[in-house]
């Protein structure tokens, strides 16, 4: 496996407007996720306790 492949998942998401606090709320969790499966962490969660996605 090779150390540092970058995989890049997009997606859209509102940012203004009236939905704009879903998009916000949203985007965290999201920035959650990433930070979760990209390190490791002690946590009962798929993915937290090991780094970046062992599969790829």
């Amino acid at each position: 496996m090779k150390e540092g492949k970058e995989i890049k998942i997009g997606a859209i998401y509102p940012f203004t407007g009236s939905l704009a606090a879903v998009g916000k709320d949203i985007r965290q969790a999201i920035d959650l996720a990433v930070e979760i499966v990209n390190n490791r962490y002690d946590l009962p969660l798929p993915l937290a306790r090991t780094k970046g996605l062992p599969l790829l």
